[in-house]
């Protein structure tokens, strides 16, 4: 998906560009070439897994001749927001954010936006910004997958439902296609949920307390969607 992320800079940044393997360069006053500069700012890299997108990104970026900016705002949005205003006035062509916060981070599109640079949303939607560009994954397909693989395992019983962080929107999608499995089984009463809570900031700490706290009432579980 970080492939697909670098196709369309090219296509954003340069709408009548062809087929060329790297991006081209632009042009400035003195008709010298500059490399095209990509803001990535991140809402957080504590999963390994955006870890390990940040570094492919930027790899994928060089060969294809681009710098990147990369910033890290740990989980705090007013962290990240000033590192966008920072990013921006670095002087990039294109932002690619990861949000921390869904709804407040619509804040960086109007910020990009005022200085003529377009959004990129990777993996996390911002809510109602206006984005230029939106790229992930069918969470709602792949909340659908999760539940399905666990009730084919286990039909009847306690189930326990562990959310991810309130602000990012995909917790939501992702639990929508729990729910459109596990729903009719609900309701007919072969499953009863038991438990269910929030993991703040997709930390694996919050899912550990919630499980705790279950396990310490005496429930007897017999299975978990996360």
């Amino acid at each position: 998906m970080t492939v697909l992320v670098l196709l369309c800079l090219i296509v954003l940044i340069f709408p009548g560009c062809t087929g060329d393997n790297a991006i081209p360069a632009q042009q400035t006053g003195d008709d010298k070439e500059s490399v095209i500069k990509i803001g990535f700012s991140m809402g957080s890299t504590v999963q390994e897994r955006w870890q390990r997108d940040r570094d492919i990104f930027v790899a994928r970026a060089k060969e294809l001749g681009a710098e990147v900016l990369v910033q890290n705002a740990n989980n705090d949005h007013t962290v990240q927001m000033r590192q966008v205003r920072e990013l921006i006035d670095e002087g990039i062509d294109i932002l690619v954010i990861i949000p921390h916060d869904a709804e407040a981070s619509a804040e960086a599109v109007r910020m990009a936006n005022k200085a003529g640079i377009k959004v990129i949303c990777y993996d996390r939607l911002i809510r109602n910004g206006g984005a230029d560009l939106y790229i992930s994954f069918d969470n709602v397909k792949v909340g659908e997958y999760k539940a399905k693989a666990v009730l084919e395992k286990v039909p009847r019983g306690n189930y326990v439902i562990i959310r991810g962080a309130p602000t990012d929107y995909n917790s939501y999608m992702l639990y929508q296609g729990y729910m459109n499995i596990l729903g009719e089984p609900i309701r007919n009463g072969d499953i009863e949920i038991v438990a269910e809570g929030s993991a703040h900031d997709w930390a694996y700490e919050e899912a550990f307390k919630l499980m705790e706290k279950t396990i310490e009432r005496g429930v007897e579980i017999h299975a978990i969607v996360a």
